[in-house]
């Protein structure tokens, strides 16, 4: 990646003229644009504290824009609290984070930076200004918070994220471990949780923003490996501290009883085409067929509906895992036929002073 691209430096050299005024000439206060993009599905009582925790941060140029997935209207939730924040409504189907955080791309104002959220984040009121002083120290381009637990600040939840040889994520701390400044570094990472993440829109719109195929999990590691093997650099800030309320466990259980009743339909579905097997089996062997083909049938569209999801997202994994390991082969291919290339030439030069030398 280069360093800190044109769109940021002029988009930082039109905040130092709006802000010539003031006598703060900081990074924070000349800084980018940034927009923080959060997308609400459905949020309890918690939401206040997130929309708060926004309105409270201390960087000046913070646009704020809430993105409805469900039929609830926030609206007046958001602009109670942020009356410049720009609420998009809910489209006719749930598309999930990824899908409707792409919205951005095409629907919300431009900026420099994105500050893509949860809606179950706050974060503390200098957090932002981390995070964006971090994208321009380091040229950065993901970067995001460390994430404590939203009851118990004191514990850690997520400092990034590693990969295993499968392309499984696994945290660099243990969930509730205390927080006693020991990964207080700022790090370069493979990962970063999709909670709380700030990019660079350039490099979002790049990437072609998170896959839209990946709707429960796996969206930011996903996000992250592109970026790595554009060149850029993703990092966890740990001055910027966000709680995080992250109720996988619920969304766990809500899961595990969808998949259980669909089983359980699977089943009535089996129990009806055996009944209709041993009723009609003397009487009428055309009804007899009918009768197995309508159950099978049912147990199919069950099995595929339910699945569905499941087998696109393991597929689009498998495929982003396929694609970085042949890539990552053919860069190693690449840097041993440059060294064998070195070697040759090293060897043919030697020979040659050789040759002058007898």
């Amino acid at each position: 990646m280069e360093d800190v691209d044109q769109a940021l430096a002029d988009d930082a050299r039109v905040g130092s003229d709006e802000e010539s005024a003031t006598a703060d000439t900081s990074s924070t206060t000349a800084g980018p644009s940034v927009l923080a993009v959060v997308v609400a599905h459905d949020p309890g009582d918690w939401f206040a504290d997130v929309l708060a925790s926004l309105a409270a941060q201390d960087y000046p140029r913070l646009g704020v824009m809430v993105i409805n997935t469900t039929s609830t209207d926030v609206t007046a939730r958001v602009h109670a609290v942020l009356p410049a924040a720009t609420v998009l409504a809910a489209t006719p189907d749930d598309a999930g984070y990824g899908a409707s955080a792409n919205r951005v791309l095409d629907e919300g104002p431009r900026a420099a930076l994105l500050l893509l959220c949860h809606d179950d984040v706050a974060l503390v009121p200098d957090a932002v200004s981390h995070l964006v002083d971090e994208v321009i120290r380091s040229n950065a381009a993901i970067v995001a918070p460390k994430l404590v637990m939203w009851d118990d600040p004191t514990r850690l939840q997520h400092v990034g994220l590693s990969v295993d040889k499968f392309g499984a994520s696994a945290p660099l701390a243990d969930e509730g471990e205390i927080d006693q400044a020991q990964r207080d570094a700022v790090t370069d990472v493979f990962a970063v949780p999709g909670a709380c993440i700030l990019v660079r829109a350039d490099l979002f719109r790049t990437l072609g923003g998170f896959d839209p195929e990946m709707r429960f999990r796996g969206d930011d590691v996903d996000l992250c490996w592109r970026a790595q093997l554009a060149g850029a650099r993703v990092m966890v800030v740990p001055d910027a501290v966000a709680r995080h309320r992250e109720q996988l466990a619920d969304r766990r259980v809500r899961h595990a009883l969808f998949y259980l009743l669909a089983s359980l339909l699977v089943i009535v579905a089996i129990a009806l085409s055996r009944a209709a097997f041993e009723h009609y089996l003397a009487e009428d062997r055309r009804s007899l067929g009918f009768a197995g083909a309508v159950g099978v049938a049912i147990a199919l569209a069950v099995l595929l509906r339910v699945f569905q999801t499941r087998i696109e997202n393991a597929m689009t994994a498998r495929f982003t895992r396929t694609a970085a390991t042949r890539q990552q082969g053919l860069s190693d291919l690449g840097r041993e036929l440059g060294l064998i290339a070195e070697r040759a030439a090293l060897q043919q030069h030697l020979v040659e002073r050789l040759d002058q030398i007898l």
